[in-house]
């Protein structure tokens, strides 16, 4: 799906109704890693990018279960897209999508950055439950026809969706604290999109983001 479908399928964001990730938990989910506050506009292009991120991976997935013939989107399928896709590829390297988990790799660099791979998988499948619901209505904007995600499908997403926002979230937080911010605003957030990513995901995620912005309501929607 091209940005300019996905500009015409996406609802308004907003804090209380519209946005596919629920507004709530992105902002508990970065105030309680990061220490610090979160602004409206800082969820806004958050759920934008996240939005953006999870349907090219649902999309990418469910194009290689079509090739096998099959409806329904599982593990596997991911696995193959995320390694066909040079961008998906590197912006999850180091991870391991098996029957129904997306975890870490034993890898000694990144074990470490995580605090201990048992430690981490504990903690996103507590944090990937309430993403669920917002996993699932990001696929169904995929394009014409249904996406059905099977019940392991949809744990690794979860579990992809909790990595992406821990690992823009702590971008975020780190530019904004350089700067002696306590509030990681919009700003902060189109930044981290912007070292995180790269190629045409970043290029894709930004345009989402400003765009999601521009379609909030005016009052301090970019603080």
């Amino acid at each position: 799906m091209t940005v300019d479908q996905m500009r015409a399928t996406t609802k308004q964001p907003n804090p209380t109704v519209g946005s596919v990730f629920k507004p709530a938990h992105i902002k508990r989910h970065l105030k309680q890693r990061s220490k610090m506050r979160v602004s409206r506009g800082a969820v806004i292009c958050m759920d934008a990018v996240l939005t953006y991120l999870t349907m090219e991976i649902v999309e990418a997935g469910d194009g290689v279960a079509k090739e096998e013939g099959k409806k329904k989107l599982l593990p596997k399928h991911l696995n193959a897209a995320i390694h066909k896709d040079a961008e998906l590829s590197g912006l999850l390297t180091g991870w391991a999508v098996s029957s129904g988990s997306a975890v870490p790799s034993p890898q000694p660099a990144l074990i470490k950055r995580l605090a201990g791979q048992k430690q981490t998988v504990q903690r996103m499948k507590a944090q990937g439950h309430q993403y669920r619901s917002s996993v699932k209505r990001a696929a169904r904007k995929c394009g014409p026809g249904e996406v059905v995600l099977s019940a392991s499908a949809l744990e690794v997403m979860t579990d992809i969706v909790v990595h992406l926002l821990d690992e823009l979230g702590d971008a975020a937080a780190n530019l904004a604290s350089k700067v002696d911010k306590e509030t990681i605003g919009s700003d902060d957030v189109v930044a981290a999109s912007e070292l995180v990513l790269t190629g045409e995901l970043r290029q894709h995620a930004l345009a989402a983001s400003k765009n999601a912005l521009a379609k909030a309501t005016p009052r301090r929607a970019a603080a």
